[in-house]
């Protein structure tokens, strides 16, 4: 997604100042991206480095930016590597870092390895989830070395499966809405998100959903055409009010069909069922209890390492404001008499 010059620019200068080569960067989140009740352009930076090797890369940042860790950091680049690799989501966060021009940052490293699995496998669906939705690439996955190729691919493959989740999620319906389709997209990675319960936006996705919505179908309209083209998604008139409708007639071939879309861990427990006759319904249901299982079991990893490696003082400070902006998003419900 695009951004404006001035925002690309100091994400560049931000990231210029860490180690190198990575095989991909992109920025994220409500200062990069409008969300509901958020002001773009304030807040943390959020950022994502793609590495080829985890350790060499948190050997060479340790050497400049010691600071940015935790006492985790004193344990050495070796040990900074195997936490992140062996628990959560194999991703390692360091956050509340100052940055250029007075901003603060949070970036999470990665490897290529790892989010590759993310993304083909949904082995997480931490990183996946977050690329089903509008990210902006400060280091694009094809303007370096030979693992873009494969990223390319799988950033594709892990959109063409958001979108076939995001349909066979909302069955018995065939004909939805725009807004629904891309809620349901968005929404894939919170379902089962442990720190929904206490320490996020209760209204995250349709925050995402409605003002990203532009940015949304630019993405997933061409999408539909080129892999899955027995959908029907009929466009209307900028001027009217009413929204896109996508409609299909969920027979089992099509069912199969968006089916084989997905990873194949979780098609593999979806093709049974559909061969044994079972109903759209209990399809969509088996679908989102599978995916709910494993956003629980990542998000609650994820948590408990991002809480270990902050440090007592970044997590206080982090978790306070993220509970506050849960405490924001349910205090009218609370309140309403």
């Amino acid at each position: 997604a695009r951004m404006s010059e001035p925002t690309l620019r100091l994400l560049r200068r931000i990231v210029g100042s860490f180690p190198q080569p990575m095989s991909a960067c992109f920025a994220y989140g409500s200062a990069v991206f409008e969300q509901s009740g958020r002001v773009r352009g304030s807040g943390m930076l959020d950022l994502v480095f793609v590495v080829p090797d985890s350790r060499a890369w948190h050997e060479a940042n340790l050497a400049r930016h010691r600071s940015h860790y935790s006492g985790m950091g004193s344990l050495g680049a070796g040990a900074v590597a195997r936490i992140q690799e062996g628990l959560g989501a194999g991703v390692y966060f360091n956050t509340l870092v100052p940055a250029a021009e007075g901003r603060t940052v949070k970036y999470g490293v990665v490897s290529v390895d790892s989010l590759l699995a993310d993304l083909t496998e949904w082995r997480w669906l931490y990183l996946a989830g977050r690329l089903h939705k509008p990210v902006a690439w400060v280091v694009e996955p094809d303007s370096t070395g030979q693992d873009c190729p494969r990223l390319s691919e799988a950033l594709d493959a892990n959109r063409t499966a958001a979108l076939a989740a995001g349909l066979l999620t909302l069955l018995p319906d065939n004909r939805v809405d725009r807004r629904r389709l891309l809620a349901a997209v968005c929404g894939l990675s919170y379902g089962g998100d442990v720190r929904m319960a206490f320490a996020e936006d209760s209204g995250k996705v349709q925050n995402i959903a409605v003002p990203q919505a532009p940015l949304l179908t630019d993405i997933y309209r061409p999408l539909a055409a080129k892999r899955l083209p027995f959908l029907t998604w009929q466009q209307q008139d900028s001027a009217d009010s009413n929204d896109d409708v996508i409609t299909w007639t969920a027979e089992p071939d099509q069912l199969a069909e968006l089916i084989a879309c997905l990873p194949a861990p979780l098609a593999s427990e979806l093709t049974a069922p559909l061969q044994s006759g079972a109903s759209a319904r209990d399809i969509a249901k088996i679908l989102r209890s599978r995916l709910r299982r494993i956003v629980s079991r990542s998000s609650l990893g994820q948590t408990v390492k991002s809480a270990v490696t902050a440090g007592v003082l970044k997590s206080v400070r982090y978790g306070g404001a993220k509970v506050a902006k849960w405490f924001a998003s349910v205090a009218p419900w609370l309140t309403k008499r």
